[in-house]
């Protein structure tokens, strides 16, 4: 979050108590009461202080820490501080190391709290044991192969998961009783709305898909959640250009390079797209992170005649292992110096995108501005909302902002039946689609028990609600102007 207030100095001030000029709590990004001070005086600036956050200010001049919540201004002329305050939680509530309890025995219930990734936790029932009505425990953390006798019992976990620990008394009369918890460790990266190509690579090869939300407005993958869902086991962070707009590179590589991990960008809806840094630079979607892969089937902004792709990188080594594996291992004829596959381009296809290609900047441009006609006709509709808040960056503008490149144009339908929409344009001869039906997370291949519906509330609410219209190179006005009004009646009616 960034939050701003403004000290002024006036000669008619009345503020030389050092009082307190507040910006509003977190995490809302509203300024509060900006206010001028007396000259030479100090005032006590800064935000409602929260556990799990770090505060960095500028400009630093006349300011006794810029790191702190609330630091001390002493403004020479009128100054606007602006605060960067970055959550530095990972997400899990027990970061305390204090007791997980379990409730007096035998009484099958419980009390229980996430924990860390490699936080110690001690585990321990309620009081009845230290009475000396109970005459032994064992401890079971079942999933783990680990039996301790000791009474509070402690286990650092390291990797994300679901376990079972089930705690085993014996009362001083002989009977014995059990009580089972189960504690949730971390949440769960790559994004849970997407097509299933992402993730069944992943699977394929032997390692683990974590799932996770995305945003609700550009439907990338949530930065946040991918922040909750890292263990030292992770590897790797797979963000997906969804629809054709740039996920936040900013952040996945800033998380990437915290914790030593890959970015393997899916740009198969993306090629063409710019993600705009906060350092003012632009580079091309594909090209951000360590590798990035695109697909050229028909549908794609830059299709051939079946199915092909391209992987991209700007690592001249792994490009180099890259080509030998797409070739049977091979660099020399008959010369197998890795285990390889047959993955390369069919010449004919080769030919086609050769043609295409210096073509792909105004095939984009082409897909833009009939999304600009289609968010035009759709603007003061009630219950529709179009792709994404970038909006603003049109044809004339684009080197200023996230290019989005529309490989889809979703809708999201608010208070009206998505479905019978959908039956209604078919009905009306105009094709439409819903990106995606199912979630990953609840995809047969993808179930997993450590998924829990409220790690997904974006996901599944987006399910219900999202449309795409046709979208090509090649919509005629007449062609957007019978689509709209089609959507547009039937949300009237309906």
């Amino acid at each position: 979050y960034t939050v701003t207030v403004t000290i002024g100095t006036s000669t008619t001030c009345s503020d030389t108590d050092n009082a307190l000029v507040t910006v509003n709590s977190l995490p809302t990004a509203n300024a509060g009461p900006d206010r001028d001070i007396c000259p030479g005086a100090s005032v006590q600036i800064g935000v409602a202080p929260s556990a799990g956050f770090t505060y960095s200010w500028t400009p630093t001049t006349g300011l006794s820490n810029a790191n702190i919540a609330n630091p001390i201004a002493t403004p020479t002329s009128p100054t606007t501080y602006s605060v960067v305050i970055t959550e530095t939680s990972t997400g899990c509530i027990d970061n305390d190391a204090m007791d997980v309890l379990f409730n007096s025995v035998p009484t099958p219930a419980f009390t229980v709290d996430k924990t860390c990734i490699n936080q110690i936790t001690e585990f321990t029932d309620a009081s009845t044991i230290a009475s000396g009505s109970v005459t032994g425990w064992a401890w079971d953390f079942d999933d783990l192969g680990v039996t301790s006798v000791a009474q509070n019992p402690t286990h650092q976990f390291s990797g994300a998961g679901t376990y079972q620990v089930k705690l085993v008394v014996t009362s001083n009369l002989g009977c014995k009783d059990s009580i089972t918890v189960v504690i949730t460790i971390d949440p769960k990266p790559t994004a849970d709305f997407t097509f299933a190509a992402t993730v069944e690579v992943i699977a394929l090869l032997g390692l683990t898909p974590v799932l996770v939300d995305v945003d609700p407005i550009t439907f990338n993958i949530d930065v946040r959640a991918i922040k909750n869902a890292i263990t030292p086991n992770t590897k790797a962070i797979v963000p997906v250009h969804l629809f054709g707009l740039a996920a936040n590179m900013d952040e996945i590589m800033k998380l990437a390079n915290e914790h030593n991990l890959f970015v393997i960008e899916d740009n198969a809806q993306g090629i063409g797209g710019y993600y705009a840094s906060k350092d003012g630079t632009k580079k091309k979607t594909g090209t951000i992170g360590h590798v990035a892969s695109t697909s050229f089937f028909p549908s794609k902004n830059l299709g051939c005649y079946g199915d092909g792709g391209a992987i991209f990188t700007n690592d001249d080594d792994l490009a180099h292992t890259i080509r030998g594996i797409v070739n049977h291992g091979m660099y020399v004829r008959y010369h197998h110096d890795v285990v390889g596959v047959n993955s390369r381009l069919d010449s004919i296809q080769a030919a086609v995108l050769r043609a295409k290609l210096p073509n792909l900047d105004a095939y984009n441009d082409a897909r833009r501005l009939a999304a600009s006609k289609y968010a035009k006709a759709f603007q003061g509709i009630d219950g529709v909302i179009t792709p994404g808040c970038f909006c603003e960056c049109s044809i004339e503008n684009k080197e200023k902002c996230n290019l989005h490149v529309y490989h889809q144009y979703t809708l999201k339908i608010l208070n009206a039946d998505r479905d019978a929409l959908a039956a209604h344009l078919n009905e009306n001869g105009i094709p439409c689609g819903v990106y995606y039906p199912i979630p990953l997370h609840l995809q047969k291949a993808y179930l997993d028990d450590r998924y829990k519906e409220e790690n997904f509330k974006v996901t599944n609410q987006l399910i219900k609600e999202v449309i795409s219209l046709p979208m090509h190179t090649e919509l005629e006005d007449e062609q957007i102007d019978f689509i709209t009004s089609t959507v547009i009646n039937f949300l009237k009616n309906n």
